[in-house]
């Protein structure tokens, strides 16, 4: 399973490389006689989707049926990132006085003349912004508010259109956009948008937790090394162990279950005690050394079931604190709809909990 996803994600790679040629290369060309999406749609498409990509391929180097779980999750999430992206490279429209060329979504190519459009219908996504839908006989195409060139484009549409039909219009039909929250918001769009970004933040977050939880060491997995300690010294909850070459060796005080007046009276430059450790971060010094495990005389000090309990906690506290952003973001999603959807039957301390004071229109009475 771990290999399928690998291939998987691999096949998304070629995607993300034909976006970053599309970004890079296509603002200098075909930019007046064209529609397409918006380079920070795919831009931040890419980017999330690159974050989920590399989850995914880290997590199916884990043995554990949950790591294959979660990495099968990034893997959605970053086929779902890629959509927007997919739209930047395929969906355009190519147009001269004649005619206009529309690519779709699998970028199949239809040709039209301005003379068969029969309709166009806006809808207002926002007081900033507007979708168009142009009608052909039975077929759509759509213009998203997330277009460059989609007004020039309309406006040269119904220009040609009234040339080519000795001066008639198009029939045109303006629609307000459902709006989620009964048009109470004043850009719903925006704030949707936020409120599903920080979900994602939250749930990638909440992976990334899962990801790190802590190995189970034993002596098979670490350094056993024989050492004589000369000094030790204390920061903060940090302990840290001087051997007689110089090497760090780091405790965590508080993981230490018999307090550590014991392995300090170790440091006196004599006794010889067994430590089983690993190499530390990346960003300390290359001779410090993370203790998994010391003994003295065969007795444990410090056991490798104290170190994974330590560990297990703060990995624990973690959890806790990344699924509790995750279910707030929930809650403040679903508590803004009910709240911006009726906001008169609310106090401004609770219209307040979910939106600024300039997001909701100005119309509205305050519940006392």
């Amino acid at each position: 399973m771990a290999l399928v996803i690998r291939v998987l994600v691999l096949l998304l790679l070629p995607i993300i490389l034909k976006g970053i040629w599309e970004v890079i290369f296509r603002p200098n060309k075909d930019v007046d006689k064209s529609v397409f999406r918006t380079v920070f749609s795919a831009v931040f498409s890419m980017s999330s989707s690159a974050f989920f990509i590399i989850q995914a391929t880290i997590l199916t180097f884990q043995s554990s049926f949950i790591s294959i779980i979660f990495a099968s999750l990034c893997f959605i999430l970053a086929l779902l990132c890629l959509i927007p992206t997919i739209s930047f490279i395929n969906c355009r429209i190519f147009y001269n006085d004649n005619e206009f060329i529309v690519r779709s979504f699998f970028a199949i190519k239809r040709r039209y003349t301005y003379d068969q459009i029969t309709a166009i219908v806006t809808k207002d996504a926002s007081y900033l912004s507007r979708d168009f839908l142009i009608y052909i006989g039975k077929r759509k195409v759509k213009i998203t508010r997330f277009s460059n060139g989609a007004n020039r484009f309309i406006s040269h549409a119904k220009k040609q259109y009234s040339a080519m039909n000795n001066g008639l219009c198009i029939r045109q039909i303006s629609k307000t956009k459902y709006d989620i929250f009964n048009g109470n918001v004043r850009n719903p769009s925006t704030h949707i948008f936020v409120c599903v970004l920080c979900f994602i933040v939250a749930i990638a977050f909440t992976i990334t937790v899962f990801f790190i939880a802590p190995p189970v060491y034993t002596a098979d997995n670490t350094i056993e090394q024989q050492v004589t300690f000369i000094k030790y010294n204390t920061w903060i909850n940090e302990l840290k162990l001087i051997s007689d070459k110089g090497d760090t060796y780091l405790f965590h005080i508080t993981s230490l279950p018999r307090g550590s007046n014991e392995i300090k009276a170790l440091c006196n430059g004599t006794d010889v005690v067994t430590v089983y450790s690993t190499k530390n971060s990346i960003f300390r010094h290359a001779h410090d050394y993370a203790v998994r495990a010391l003994s003295y005389n065969g007795e444990y000090l410090y056991s490798f079931e104290d170190n994974y309990r330590f560990e297990h906690r703060l990995w624990s506290y973690l959890v806790i604190l990344s699924v509790t952003l995750s279910v707030l973001q929930i809650v403040n999603f679903i508590g803004s709809i009910i709240v911006g959807r009726h906001p008169e039957k609310y106090s401004k301390t609770v219209k307040r909990l979910f939106f600024k004071k300039w997001a909701l229109n100005k119309n509205i009475a305050h519940k006392k």
